[in-house]
C-alpha cells in the first residue's frame, strides 16, 4: 500500500493510467432487484457483487438449491392447507412487481401465539428467493433503524424478512420505522468531507413476523394505513412445520428466477391484471393504499399460479379483504372516538348518578 511500498503504487497507478483502454472491464452491482441498465440482479450474466462486505452473505444466499420440483410439490401442499401462509408466499413473489408497476413499499405483518409456525411461514416466503435459514438472507428485529436502511436499500426489489417483532422494547419509535421502510428513501446525511452520502433507495415488500401487532392504538393513521396485518389466531400454518422448515432449507431459489423470466416480457399484463383488482377493491371501504397492497399481492399469485404452480388456487379479492384496513379505522379521530366509547363503557357505573360508583 501507500505506506510501505510507495514506489510500488505510483507503478501500478502510471501503469493503469497508460493502459486504461486495454483494460478488462467488468460491470458491478451493489444490491439486489431490477437495476437501470442492468437488468434483475443477481440474474444477470457477467455482473458481479461490489457492494458492502458484510451484506456479501445475503448476496451469495440469492441461488438456486436442490431440486425444483421438490420445492413446488411442497409449495402446492401449503397452498393447499391453508390461507396465511398462501398469503405469505405471494406477498414474496409480490415484491419484484412494487417497482415495475410504480407503487410504495408495503409491510406484511403475520403475528399470533408461539407456535403457529410464523417463523417458518417466514422462510417459505424467503425461499422463493434465497437460502432460507435464519442469519442468510432473513434478519431479525434485532438491529439499529440504520442497518435495517442499508438492508432495505441492498434488497432493492427483493422482500426483506424480519422475524421477531417481540424484540423492540420501544413501540412508540417502531412507527418511525415503519414510515422509514414504506418511503421508499432513506435519510440523508452528510459526508465527512462535504457533500451527501448516498441515500438508498428501495421498492419492496417488507414481511416480517412477532407475537403481537406491529401497530398499536396510537400508531398515526399513515402507519396503519401502510400494514397488512394477520391474525393468525394460533391455528397452525402448516401440517407438519420441521418436514416444511427442512425441505425449504434444501430446495429454494429456483421460483424467483422463472418469475423474473416470466415478468421481463410480460410487464403490461401484469399491470392489467393490477388494475382489475385495485379498481375493485378501491371502490369498497379499504384505503388506497391498503387496495393498492392487497392488489399487488393478488396480482402476484394469480401470475405465479400461471407460470409456476399452475394448480388453479390464485387467492381471490375475498381471500384479503378481511384483512385490510378500512378507512374509518385508519382515521385517528375516529379511532380516539372508539377508545372514548370503551373507556365510558368500561366506567360505566361512574357515568350513573344514581349508584355509588365513585368519581
Amino acid at each position: 500500500d501507500s505506506d510501505n511500498s510507495k514506489d510500488m503504487v505510483k507503478y501500478i497507478t502510471c501503469v493503469e493510467d497508460k493502459n486504461y483502454d486495454k483494460l478488462g472491464e467488468t460491470k458491478s452491482v451493489a444490491r439486489l432487484g431490477w437495476i437501470r441498465g442492468c437488468g434483475f440482479s443477481p440474474y444477470v450474466d457477467g455482473v458481479v457483487y461490489d457492494g458492502d462486505a458484510m451484506l456479501n452473505q445475503a448476496y451469495k444466499a440469492v441461488h438456486e438449491c436442490g431440486d425444483y420440483n421438490t420445492w413446488i410439490e411442497t409449495a402446492r401442499k401449503i397452498r393447499q392447507h391453508g390461507i396465511v401462509a398462501h398469503i405469505m408466499m405471494a406477498a414474496s413473489f409480490s415484491s419484484v412487481l412494487v417497482e415495475p408497476l410504480g407503487l410504495l413499499p408495503f409491510f406484511l405483518h403475520i403475528w399470533g401465539g408461539t407456535e403457529a409456525g410464523k417463523t417458518v411461514g417466514l422462510m417459505v416466503a424467503a425461499s422463493v428467493w434465497a437460502d432460507p435459514d435464519m442469519g442468510e438472507y432473513i434478519r431479525t428485529f434485532n438491529s439499529t433503524s440504520v442497518a435495517q436502511e442499508v438492508m432495505a436499500g441492498f434488497c432493492n426489489s427483493l422482500p426483506i424478512c424480519m422475524d421477531e417483532l417481540q424484540i423492540i422494547k420501544d413501540r412508540a419509535d417502531f412507527d418511525k420505522t415503519i414510515y422509514m421502510l414504506t418511503e421508499g428513501i432513506g435519510r440523508g446525511r452528510g459526508a465527512k468531507a462535504g457533500g451527501m452520502q448516498k441515500t438508498y433507495t428501495w421498492r419492496n415488500c417488507i414481511i416480517t413476523t412477532g407475537e403481537m401487532p406491529i401497530s398499536n392504538p396510537n400508531s398515526g393513521g399513515g402507519a396503519v394505513n401502510r400494514i397488512i396485518e394477520i391474525d393468525c389466531k394460533d391455528e397452525k400454518l402448516f401440517d407438519d412445520p420441521r418436514m416444511t422448515a427442512n425441505t425449504v432449507r434444501q430446495n429454494y431459489g429456483f421460483a424467483g428466477r422463472e418469475f423474473v423470466r416470466m415478468l421481463t416480457d410480460n410487464i403490461p399484463h401484469a399491470k392489467e391484471i393490477y388494475q382489475s383488482y385495485y379498481s375493485g377493491l378501491v371502490s369498497g371501504s379499504s384505503t388506497e393504499k391498503q387496495s393498492m397492497a392487497a392488489s399487488v399481492i393478488l396480482t402476484a399469485d394469480q401470475l405465479a399460479t400461471e407460470w409456476i404452480f399452475k394448480d388453479g388456487r390464485a387467492l381471490k379479492s375475498e381471500d384479503l379483504e378481511e384483512f385490510l384496513t378500512t378507512k374509518d379505522e385508519v382515521d385517528s379521530n375516529r379511532r380516539a372516538l372508539d377508545w372514548i366509547y370503551g373507556e365510558v363503557a368500561v366506567n360505566s357505573a361512574r357515568f350513573d348518578s344514581g349508584s355509588n360508583g365513585g368519581e
